[in-house]
């Protein structure tokens, strides 16, 4: 029964996920790219405060720069992919976007060297077929 559940789950996340980029196509037909990526950082960012706001005054100046250094690679990757949804199809961001995550295995293996595993392959394989 577990496994059945986790696939359901498994199902409702991959919805959601991929009717997010026809939403936000539709959100980009009224709204400018930058303008839209700030509500959803500033929202992000006062959610996530009001939910940790204990643990914020635990932060030093090495998790600060380490944070700011991801949260600017972050940033620039909602960048890219808001802007590109706004001349692109929503149906190609999907895909641009999803080839990218099954690419991370092969990227890994060029620049830091990491082995490739059977089960990685089989994955890459399987979802490049499922994209």
């Amino acid at each position: 029964m577990k496994g059945i559940q986790a696939e359901i789950y498994l199902l409702g996340i991959v919805v959601i996920w991929g009717s997010t980029f026809a939403i936000i196509k539709g959100i980009l037909d009224q709204i400018m790219p930058f303008t839209f990526l700030a509500y959803r950082f500033f929202w992000a960012a006062f959610i996530l405060g009001l939910i940790f706001w204990k643990r914020l005054k635990n932060i030093n100046k090495m998790i600060l720069k380490k944070g700011s250094l991801i949260g600017i690679f972050l940033f620039l990757g909602y960048t890219f992919q808001t802007v590109g949804l706004k001349y692109t199809t929503a149906t190609k961001a999907g895909f641009i976007t999803g080839l990218s995550v099954v690419l991370v295995p092969i990227i890994s293996h060029f620049f830091i060297r990491e082995k490739i595993s059977k089960n990685s392959i089989l994955g890459v394989i399987l979802a490049f077929i499922g994209l």
